[in-house]
């Protein structure tokens, strides 16, 4: 398995590849965002914004964070999302996706764990990026162990960061057969951070 890594949305296509296990992208850009996220970081320190977005709708994403962020520039962080989301429905045929948009002080998600879905955008928009490791890196044996303080690594070789602003998609347990999903957890440590996630939703009809 291997990551990919690069600076246009385009790049996230090549999820479609088997060997592919996680895309990491750092836009043009991203300073901004982060400067953006900054001020959202500190402004407001329980946000957490979650809600479903259908993407055939035609109502704007901005209004669903002008409320609960009240700042002009929404559109440093809904003009990618828009373009993300539509990555998620050409790569996965989904009819919404659900995001979420939280300030931390503490880490979210302590154990190395994998996703059971088919995949999940996760961008640390301010603070520390999330820990990864890649799969042929992991040591089974431990991350077996539910109850092993360990960290799941083989010998020989060290933990992973996502940059702070890079969009990371990584595939989760349920996208192909015998691949496990990306391993990953919160960084350690009690730093603020802003985090947001974007995953794919599918209705009953599909």
């Amino acid at each position: 398995m291997k990551a990919v890594f690069g600076n246009s949305f385009c790049d996230f296509e090549n999820l479609i590849s088997k060997q592919v296990e996680v895309v990491g992208v750092l836009p043009e850009k991203f300073e901004e965002v982060i400067s953006f996220a900054e001020k959202v970081a500190k402004n407001k320190k329980n946000l957490e914004l979650e809600f479903s977005y259908p993407l055939n709708q035609d109502k704007a994403l901005e209004s669903f964070f002008l409320k609960s962020l009240d700042m002009n520039d929404v559109a440093l962080i809904t003009n990618p999302i828009v373009e993300v989301s539509k990555i998620l429905r050409k790569l996965t045929k989904c009819k919404k996706v659900n995001i979420k948009l939280t300030s931390l002080r503490s880490p979210m998600c302590p154990i190395f764990h994998v996703d059971n879905i088919p995949c999940r955008f996760l961008v640390t928009l301010y603070g520390s990026g999330t820990e990864w490791i890649p799969h042929d890196e992991v040591d089974w044996k431990i991350f077996d162990e539910k109850d092993s303080n360990k960290s799941p690594l083989k010998d020989r070789y060290k933990i992973k960061n996502f940059k702070t602003g890079e969009w990371s998609l990584l595939k989760g347990g349920s996208w192909q057969e015998n691949f496990n999903g990306v391993v990953h957890r919160s960084p350690h440590n009690n730093e603020e951070r802003l985090l947001l996630s974007i995953d794919p939703l599918f209705l009953e009809t599909d």
